[in-house]
């Protein structure tokens, strides 16, 4: 598990519901409100362009609650898509506005 550098655990469980806002509650090691997250089909890994049909308006969420730095909280809104993601990190202390520095895999959405 990722213990030293900043980043969130990987393999996590993340669930979200039709009918109800999806936010993403993600834990790690030194999160920061300047991160953010990334949705990527199943056949296009984190770090790669999200696949076809992903509007990044819709796949795409900042940090809205940090607490100690073990935890953050991800919007990512009302009416999403259903079906399964990659749930792709980008650490915020650069920029996270290329496809690649979403890099580190936090897990599966369904």
């Amino acid at each position: 598990r990722n213990r030293v550098r900043p980043g969130v655990q990987p393999e996590q469980v993340l669930k979200c519901f039709q009918g109800l806002f999806c936010v993403l509650r993600l834990a790690g090691h030194g999160l920061s409100l300047s991160s953010k997250v990334q949705l990527n089909r199943m056949d296009r890994p984190c770090g790669s362009l999200p696949g076809q049909d992903m509007d990044s308006r819709r796949s795409q969420a900042s940090a809205t609650e940090t607490g100690d730095g073990t935890q953050t909280e991800y919007n990512l809104g009302f009416g999403l898509v259903l079906g399964m993601f990659h749930v792709c990190y980008c650490h915020g202390d650069g920029n996270c506005d290329r496809n690649e520095n979403f890099c580190q895999a936090a897990g599966v959405l369904t």
